[in-house]
């Protein structure tokens, strides 16, 4: 739900305008169809060296680490240190895909307060961030919340497609062969539907992990649907408002109350939405430490202190 209607949507619009409104639909089904697969061979992979370890869950880290050291032996040198680079691989994925959350909203700050630069934007949101992270500490806390936020993105969406039906006015392009502008729309695309944190922690958490990889299941279906959805947004968004140099929220009429409504309610729900992107970067750093000497585990008043200061740290981070 997060992906159908969150942040990564709001860019769709733009990405069809750079691919055009024939070849856009088509590269955005095209990846949408190849992550649903590459999720599903990721988790069927980690699956399957759980059942020959005879072992009820294996981390994505330490999984590339042993499917390595099993493969050729130019490879066993890189197994060896698989679960560091597999860590900060996706600690800075997330940390980009939180920065992307902090420009969105600080932008859409910025346009309800009329502000002229981004800066107080920045130090108005810093303390609600540090507020959300120190309260969603786990799964089941963060979960609720982002659900609060997909139905505020929800109610902002609607206003959105009334705008797109209002008044449309887009002068279209069928197609784009500018290198750098498909590989903008393949980073989008991305960013949009791609979660490998998320799923990764989801299928930790589930009792029953199989509901995520079966034909029919609750990854095939929850990112289908999504990818069907942002195809037809991105081309409805651009039939209505051409080619835009921004994310949509950027197209619409500023002097508009209900525009501006539309904006303020994606404001409130990409910020419910940052606690679910960090919690597995805070997860992942506090299993990295609790790893690194597994002979000698630090206490768990060590590691709740760092994930204490983890926490705000990111928060910092991802805000600078």
């Amino acid at each position: 739900m997060r992906t159908l209607w969150g942040a990564g949507v709001l860019g769709l619009p733009l990405a069809v305008s750079q691919a055009g409104i024939i070849l856009g639909p088509i590269m955005t089904t095209a990846l949408g169809l190849l992550i649903i697969h590459m999720h599903l061979t990721l988790l069927w992979c980690l699956n399957e060296i759980s059942r020959q370890l005879k072992i009820p869950y294996i981390s994505y880290r330490y999984g590339f680490r042993i499917a390595l050291l099993h493969g050729p032996t130019i490879l066993h040198r890189i197994g060896e240190k698989g679960p560091m680079i597999i860590s900060i691989f996706m600690l800075l994925s997330q940390l980009g895909i939180c920065t992307v959350f902090v420009i969105f909203t600080t932008d859409s700050l910025r346009d309800i307060m009329d502000w002229k630069t981004s800066k107080p934007a920045i130090l108005s949101l810093l303390i609600p961030y540090l507020f959300l992270q120190y309260f969603m500490k786990t799964l089941s806390i963060v979960s609720y919340i982002s659900m609060l936020g997909n139905y505020l993105n929800m109610a902002g969406l609607i206003l959105i497609i009334y705008h797109i039906f209002l008044a449309p006015h887009g002068v279209i392009v069928y197609a784009c062969t500018d290198a750098l502008a498909l590989f903008f729309v393949i980073g989008t695309i991305l960013f949009n539907l791609s979660a490998v944190a998320v799923i990764l922690s989801i299928d930790k958490a589930l009792k029953d992990p199989k509901v995520l990889t079966k034909p029919c299941g609750m990854l095939t279906v929850g990112m289908f649907i999504p990818t069907v959805f942002t195809t037809v947004f991105g081309v409805l968004g651009y039939w209505s408002f051409g080619t835009m140099e921004e994310n949509v929220l950027r197209s619409l009429p500023f002097d508009d109350y209900l525009a501006m409504a539309s904006i303020g309610l994606y404001l409130i729900a990409i910020a419910f939405a940052y606690p679910i992107q960090c919690y597995p970067a805070i997860s992942m750093i506090v299993d990295v430490v609790k790893n690194w000497h597994p002979q000698d585990p630090p206490s768990d008043e060590m590691l709740n202190w760092i994930e204490a200061t983890s926490r705000p740290v990111f928060v910092m981070t991802s805000c600078v």
